[in-house]
């Protein structure tokens, strides 16, 4: 919810509290994600300081072009 700004119009009382209670929420939710990618980047950082190279991030597993068959599929 953005608040907007506009003279002589003030917050309704439960437009304070939802915006009371939203502030809350986000304070205590801290994604777990996030702070695993922090985590990651920061350890990269440490790792590049001291000059060793990082594993590949994206590796190719393999590479075919076309369609599979059903019998390649199945195992046949």
């Amino acid at each position: 919810m953005r608040k907007v700004l506009q003279p002589g119009r003030a917050l309704s009382a439960a437009q304070r509290r939802q915006l009371e209670v939203m502030s809350i929420v986000r304070a205590s939710c801290v994604s777990p994600l996030r702070l695993q990618v922090d985590e990651t980047l920061r350890h990269m950082d440490e790792l590049k300081e001291k000059g060793v190279k990082h594993e590949p991030l994206n590796k190719l597993v393999e590479s075919k072009t076309g369609t599979i068959s059903v019998a390649e599929w199945m195992g046949f």
